[in-house]
């Protein structure tokens, strides 16, 4: 496999794959598919553009997986066609009481088949969900952006364009065994608007620990800020934040993912605003 497994690593556009519980007789499969980074203004990596991912195609199987099957001269039916805007596909109709495969392969803009990258599952029936409440906890930063100076988290955080951002950490212990997320929902944030603007809220991928070594792959490169996940607010009058059911689940979901459990938070188009808090999870997974 060409482009390797590391979840930090910029130049795999497969980076993590992961199944999880998602109900009796279910299986849900995760997949984080990244931009090319060819031309990103901090890693500038050089890599030959004939190697960018257009397509997806996932195998599902039982019993051992195999080392490699490219997918196309096997026909559609051995393979689904991942959607491009898509993360995670449900498989709902496993009826069988054993261990299945799932093996995602990318083809290149050459046309070359790379992969597999492959997880395993097994069918369970008669466990339910558990609830969680998880709000921020752990390391929490405030940065300038002109100067790329950090401080820790203050309460009544300022959110400008082109000036403060924010990181905030959550703690996932305890959720080791945490399958597919049920649903979730997020209490609304109080907001002080000084300047009308979109306020922004992107799981990690980056393990960013606060200190200025890091921060232009934390602010400027492509690589760190999941757009996948990401939320974004129209802030035109203080009041509160509020966050939908789906744009809750993708938020938490995404981060646990991904697996560096961060929240960074940006203000563009003109936003100022100072938040109350970050968002607290609360939220319903089926034990895997």
């Amino acid at each position: 496999m060409p482009w390797g497994r590391d979840p930090f690593d910029p130049t795999s556009q497969i980076g993590v794959v992961r199944a999880a519980r998602a109900g009796d007789g279910a299986i849900a499969v995760a997949w984080d598919w990244r931009p090319f980074l060819d031309d990103d203004p901090v890693f500038n990596l050089d890599i030959d553009s004939r190697r960018e991912i257009v397509e997806l195609r996932l195998l599902h199987g039982t019993g051992s997986a195999p080392a490699f099957v490219p997918p196309v001269p096997f026909g559609e039916e051995l393979s689904d066609r991942l959607d491009p805007e898509g993360w995670y596909k449900i498989f709902d109709d496993l009826n069988e009481d054993r261990e299945h495969f799932f093996s995602i392969y990318g083809q290149e803009k050459s046309g070359q088949w790379t992969g597999p990258w492959t997880v395993r599952g097994h069918v369970d029936w008669g466990s339910g969900t558990t609830s969680v409440n998880l709000p921020a906890s752990g390391d929490s930063w405030t940065i300038n952006i002109s100067t790329s100076d950090t401080s820790v988290l203050p309460a009544g955080t300022l959110i400008e364009d082109g000036v403060w951002a924010a990181v905030y950490s959550y703690d996932p212990s305890g959720l080791e065994n945490m399958g597919f997320i049920e649903s979730a929902t997020i209490a609304p944030i109080t907001a002080t608007v000084t300047t009308a603007g979109t306020i922004s809220f992107y799981p990690l991928r980056y393990d960013w620990d606060g200190t200025t070594d890091g921060y232009d792959i934390l602010m400027n490169s492509r690589f760190t800020k999941d757009e996948t996940g990401a939320v974004h607010k129209s802030i035109t009058a203080t009041g509160p934040i509020s966050f939908t059911p789906a744009e809750a689940r993708r938020l938490v979901s995404r981060m646990a993912l991904l697996g560096s459990w961060r929240i960074l938070i940006v203000a563009s188009n003109s936003g100022a605003v100072t938040i109350s808090g970050p968002p607290e999870f609360d939220f319903f997974y089926w034990w895997n």
